[in-house]
């Protein structure tokens, strides 16, 4: 059984001026018909009106009743495919450690952001951007890991979290990438069927990136035993988890701000200014051993084309089909034009 629904069924009231066309073309071939009998001053009985003439005359009416229906909004339920986006999931890993407050992201305007506030808002317009139906998740890590928001589709909620991410979510400052990554791959479920981490990092880490005068200012971590990376990857990889990493910042040296300093800038205990610099190569490292990718990002507007190119590429996702009714309409305008254009054309060979 096939069934049919209008959107607006009103609209087929006009049908009933499809007689009254008719009519009028009846009228009109008896008044040629007694015009002819008044020029000859003969009675006849044949048509005035030539068989293509009829035809040209029957497409417009055609015409008038498929442009009605197509107006009138005529729908069909039929079996439709689409993609089923609940089975892809992004959880965004966010570095909060003070020195993502360094301000030396290459803005496109007068206004500079730290590298943190840029990243926040680039991946705002991102959930914007996003078509309806993905389920994200955002955590924040410095060196303690934070559950900002599990998975969900939620899109006003992940956008209402992202303004509460801040280096105050963490009591401890560093860089725990090790359980940062742990703790976002426990946020998948097994009805993902698409897993991907997007981690984004200036990549420092305590007592290696940065200058010896820096573990004063950023001492301590998280409690509890820490996985080794190599084994972090080897569960990412079991689990179809891919992790893309996201490297943040400019590889030059620069002062963090700090408005509680009256010199303006974070110090370590002993008052020498602390200096950072984007690292690359643990981000790099990660991205390579979970099948994923790494990108930089030091200029205002490119984390989006980033995430842009990661959506191209997680983007696929099984196709489920479910009954819907579905737009048929501009078939029936279609062949209404067509119609028209079939009268005219019968006109014109007529002459």
């Amino acid at each position: 059984m096939v069934n049919l629904r209008f959107l607006h069924p009103w609209v087929l009231w006009f049908l009933l001026l499809l007689p009254l066309i008719l009519y009028v073309f009846v009228l009109e071939e008896r008044f040629k018909r007694k015009a002819v009998e008044k020029f000859a001053k003969i009675q006849t009985k044949f048509f005035c009106f030539s068989l293509k003439q009829w035809a040209a005359k029957t497409f417009k009416v055609l015409a008038v009743a498929l442009a009605i229906i197509a107006f009138a909004g005529l729908q069909v339920k039929m079996e439709v495919e689409h993609p089923l986006k609940k089975g892809v999931g992004f959880v965004f890993v966010i570095d909060v450690s003070k020195s993502m407050n360094a301000r030396d992201i290459v803005p496109v305007g007068f206004e500079t952001r730290s590298r943190l506030e840029q990243a926040i808002c680039e991946i705002k317009r991102f959930i914007v951007y996003l078509p309806k139906g993905y389920r994200i998740g955002l955590e924040a890590f410095a060196g303690d890991v934070v559950r900002v928001l599990g998975l969900t589709d939620d899109y006003a909620a992940i956008l209402a979290s992202l303004d509460a991410v801040g280096p105050y979510l963490v009591s401890w400052q560093g860089t725990n990438l090790e359980t940062a990554i742990e703790e976002a791959m426990e946020m998948f479920d097994k009805e993902a069927k698409s897993k991907i981490i997007v981690l984004l990092s200036d990549g420092e880490k305590e007592g290696k990136s940065f200058s010896s005068s820096y573990g004063g200012a950023y001492g301590g971590g998280g409690g509890g035993e820490i996985k080794s990376f190599s084994s972090l990857y080897g569960e990412a990889l079991k689990n179809n988890i891919r992790i893309y990493t996201i490297g943040i910042g400019s590889p030059e040296e620069v002062l963090i701000p700090d408005s509680t300093n009256s010199s303006g800038w974070l110090e370590d205990s002993s008052g020498n200014l602390v200096s950072t610099k984007m690292d690359e190569e643990q981000l790099v490292e990660i991205a390579s051993n979970t099948d994923g990718k790494y990108f930089h990002f030091s200029q205002e507007g490119k984390l989006m084309e980033v995430l842009k190119k990661v959506l191209e590429k997680e983007g696929e996702s099984v196709k489920e089909k479910r009954k819907e009714y579905v737009d048929i309409s501009y078939y029936f305008l279609l062949a209404a034009i067509l119609s028209v254009l079939g009268g005219e054309v019968l006109v014109r060979r007529q002459r």
